[in-house]
């Protein structure tokens, strides 16, 4: 079939290419929305890499098969948290450091307060 949309031809129920694209955009849409609240909280950062040498890709915030930079974190992958504010860039990898420092929100537009958990009642 032609895909209406990138004109390319597809087996199967949908185009892969354009399936991936609106799937990236999905959760950089995510990741908009989920940055500000965890540098509100001080959260810890999941980072991978596959060699030592290699810098560490910083994951997804909700998605753990990519990072920010778009590349995939298929096993076998070193992983472990880091808190972004105390890291050096040296050791992250230069394209997820420019995807988050687009996403970083300045002062003014970090949450003053965290939501409260859905589908939690406060006792």
């Amino acid at each position: 079939m032609l895909c209406l949309t990138c004109k390319t031809h597809y087996y199967g129920l949908a185009c892969s290419d354009c399936t991936a694209r609106k799937s990236q955009a999905a959760f950089m849409e995510l990741q908009r929305r989920l940055v500000p609240l965890a540098i509100r909280s001080g959260a810890l950062w999941r980072v991978a890499r596959k060699k030592r040498s290699d810098p560490y890709h910083v994951e997804l915030l909700q998605e753990n098969t990519h990072a920010f930079c778009g590349a995939p974190l298929e096993a076998p992958m070193m992983r472990t948290v880091i808190d972004l504010t105390k890291a050096t860039k040296a050791t992250l990898c230069p394209a997820c450091v420019k995807v988050l420092e687009g996403l970083m929100p300045t002062e003014d537009e970090l949450p003053d307060t965290l939501p409260e958990p859905e589908g939690i009642e406060a006792r």
